[in-house]
């Protein structure tokens, strides 16, 4: 029995120094998991800094786009008041060279004249002049013959004065065209400058557009911009919807079945082929879905954009997200609105027909070039164009 109690208390003893030995070499391990665990958490914190980062860099990318498109549009205004100073200086420049070549030509005939008038009074003479006057056979023909040569005296004398002021009023007309040909070649340079920044606003928006196009989450963060400036757009068509007193449509009488009656039966506002179509559309590329509650055409940068039916411009200004838009009152609570156009021809308050252009074609807040973002809204609700246009 004493063997039997030796040889447990034995085999206690010795496992218990080899769990010790076990403990501590776990405890050997702990610090270098720890040491890793660290790392990989220093890591993950580095990873999400980069993401916020990324992020806060993808919003100002898009925020620059939105302020590029801006300053090119201004820029674009400048260079029209340039190219208007321009062509009116070329005018008056054109005008002053008439001018000028008309005194020219004057002052030409004026010198014959004098010429010839300077030889007749050489040899006329003092002597001829006094013979002429005193060999009168009467006191009546010697008082005719001296007015005569007075006259004719006064009419030489005032051919000069003529000849000296055309001649004073070409070299004036010259120095006014000296000065108006620096003004212009001042205008010229201004002109020059604005052209060279807004080709390179154009540059910059390329590049900013090859970024955007380039990289997955700046395409979802410009479609989160775009929802955020439809529903601010939603929220401007209600705000216009409810303050239908604003035009003389909204209170006109229309006939039965308006503006339904009207489907299918619209022209097109500008012509093009339509790349992007009203309703839901999924993005294979990046997984994500959307709802168009309008429709884009594809256009030439500055064609005209027509007015679908009678109306009232109710909006005509800058709106993020969709550049420079138009929207008018067709009554009845029927709208259209146009969107990324370059020049706005129609300011608030203006009646528009059908067929009358209202704007031009412009890429301002587009991500696809020149086009011409269209909807068609009643009542605020966004409507199918293509199902209103004429096909």
């Amino acid at each position: 029995m004493n063997k039997k109690l030796l040889f447990f208390l034995a085999l206690v003893f010795f496992g218990f120094f080899a769990f010790s030995g076990n403990l501590k070499t776990e405890e050997k391990k702990a610090p270098k998991e720890k040491k890793e665990l660290k790392e990989i958490q220093k890591k993950i914190e580095d990873k999400q800094a980069r993401i916020k980062q990324a992020e806060k860099t993808e919003e100002k990318v898009i925020s620059d786009l939105d302020n590029i498109e801006e300053a090119l549009f201004q820029k674009q205004q400048e260079l029209k008041h340039y190219d208007v100073n321009l062509k009116n200086q070329e005018k008056e420049i054109a005008a002053f060279n008439q001018e000028i070549e008309k005194l020219k030509a004057d002052i030409i005939e004026e010198e014959k004249f004098l010429a010839d008038r300077v030889k007749v009074l050489y040899q006329l003479g003092r002597l001829s002049f006094a013979k002429a006057i005193f060999s009168s056979e009467s006191f009546s023909t010697l008082v005719r013959r001296y007015g005569y040569l007075t006259r004719l005296i006064d009419y030489n004398v005032g051919t000069i004065n003529d000849y000296s002021q055309k001649l004073d009023l070409l070299e004036h007309d010259k120095q006014r065209l000296k000065e108006t040909e620096k003004e212009l070649e001042v205008m010229t340079k201004q002109t020059r400058s604005v052209q060279k920044k807004i080709l390179n606003h154009q540059e910059e928006k390329t590049n900013l557009l090859v970024r955007v196009r380039s990289e997955k989450q700046l395409q979802l963060k410009a479609l989160e911009e775009l929802k955020q400036a439809s529903q601010r757009l939603q929220g401007l068509i209600d705000k216009l919807d409810k303050q239908k007193a604003i035009t003389s449509l909204s209170s006109a009488k229309f006939p039965s079945g308006y503006p339904f009656s009207l489907r299918g039966k619209l022209d097109f506002p500008v012509e093009g082929k339509v790349i992007t179509f009203f309703g839901t559309h999924e993005d294979q590329e990046f997984a994500t879905v959307s709802f168009n509650k309008g429709i884009e055409i594809n256009a030439q940068l500055g064609s005209p954009i027509k007015a679908v039916l009678n109306g009232t411009v109710i909006y005509s200004s800058w709106f993020k997200g969709y550049g420079n838009i138009i929207i008018i009152d067709h009554g009845a609570g029927l709208y259209t609105l146009s969107g990324h156009v370059s020049e706005l021809l129609k300011p608030v308050g203006t009646p528009v027909k059908t067929g009358e252009t209202i704007a031009l074609v412009g890429d301002t807040g587009s991500l696809r070039g020149s086009n011409l973002y269209f909807e068609i809204r009643h009542h605020g609700q966004p409507l199918d164009p293509l199902e209103w246009l004429n096909k």
